[in-house]
């Protein structure tokens, strides 16, 4: 069973991590060695990426929660559209 999330923002670390701040319900799961497929505002998927770990973060302005996702795998998605255009994360669970 799938498990989708709205990506948010996108933070690239100097250790070579990516991190994907999302919305939605994060999985109860640990998401160690899990696949997810980015997918953009039309549903075209764009690449399959291996999770890392996931961490939650509280955003400021809106008060609210996000699942932090972490890779380092690299992220074909640019800082710019991420929060514009759509995107979702689409976590393969077994």
């Amino acid at each position: 069973m799938a498990s989708t999330l709205s990506i948010k923002a996108v933070f690239r670390l100097d250790d070579g991590t990516t991190v994907l701040a999302c919305e939605g319900k994060p999985p109860t799961e640990p998401v160690a060695g899990m696949r997810a497929m980015l997918v953009d505002g039309h549903g075209q998927a764009r690449q399959t990426i291996e999770l890392l770990g996931k961490r939650s973060m509280l955003n400021a302005a809106s008060g609210r929660d996000l699942c932090v996702l972490e890779t380092r795998d690299a992220v074909d998605l640019s800082l710019h559209e991420a929060p514009r255009d759509s995107w979702t994360l689409v976590l393969q669970t077994p």
